[in-house]
């Protein structure tokens, strides 16, 4: 039989063990209606081989929550527009209505979230602009562990979380294409008109890398820094997305 005292050793060495393992975990957050966050957000873009950047401030706020879902608004500090306003999953991820089912396009998360965690995504959206039949992001996500990050609104203890990938862009065909040309000959005027078959671009890709910093009691990222590529491995498109200040129920 175990001495008494040596049971309530192992007890309570389990139970710091428990709690230990339990404080490097981050469960799915308690969205309230009225958490708002405000976020500086710049954007570089690549134009004419250079990369051109601007910055603003946005501001997010819960309208709703519902027993599934919630709606997002989402508003730049200088607009004058209405705010857009989207529906999200409790979990941070999103839905869409394809093919007359519900599919999960995004997953940021996956709770609870640990160091060591890993999971992937495969979206395809149609028709996302004229000309684009469809457009593919086929991302993996891992969590690399814990870690200090200061942004604006302060140091935070945050999960760090890789996402690399690749995005697929599918054309569709241009054309058919069409033209005339006019002669004048002493028997009278004629016209000759070329008729050309319609043709599909050539399918395109790249790379996509993002580094996100989550932080259970901001309920969400404070930091984001999410890069897309070129075909040819040039940085076409980067987000640098910090948390400025924020107030949760």
């Amino acid at each position: 039989m175990m001495n008494p005292s040596r049971f309530v050793s192992a007890v309570l060495i389990a139970c710091a063990v428990s709690a230990v393992a339990h404080a490097q975990t981050a469960e799915r957050p308690a969205i309230k209606e009225g958490d708002k966050w405000r976020f500086l957000s710049k954007v570089e873009e690549l134009k004419n081989g250079t990369l051109t950047s601007s910055s603003r401030e946005v501001d997010a706020w819960v309208t709703r929550v519902g027993s599934h879902s919630f709606i997002q608004a989402t508003k730049p500090v200088d607009s004058n527009l209405p705010p857009r306003e989207a529906d999200i999953n409790l979990d941070w991820s999103r839905s869409q209505i394809r093919d007359g089912a519900e599919k999960i396009v995004g997953r940021p998360y996956l709770y609870p979230l640990k160091p060591g965690l890993s999971w992937d995504t495969d979206a395809t959206d149609p028709h996302p602009a004229p000309g684009v039949k469809t457009l593919r992001n086929k991302l993996h996500f891992t969590v690399l562990g814990w870690e200090e990050v200061k942004v604006p609104a302060g140091s935070f203890k945050a999960l760090k979380i890789e996402t690399e990938g690749n995005w697929f862009r599918e054309f569709e065909p241009v054309g058919p294409h069409t033209s005339s040309t006019t002669t004048v000959s002493p028997a009278g005027q004629s016209t000759l008109v070329n008729a050309q078959g319609g043709r599909t671009p050539d399918p395109v890709g790249g790379r996509m890398y993002r580094l996100t910093w989550y932080v259970p009691e901001v309920k969400r990222e404070v930091k984001v820094i999410a890069e897309e590529y070129t075909p040819t491995g040039v940085v076409q498109h980067r987000t640098t997305q910090e948390l400025e200040s924020y107030s949760v129920d």
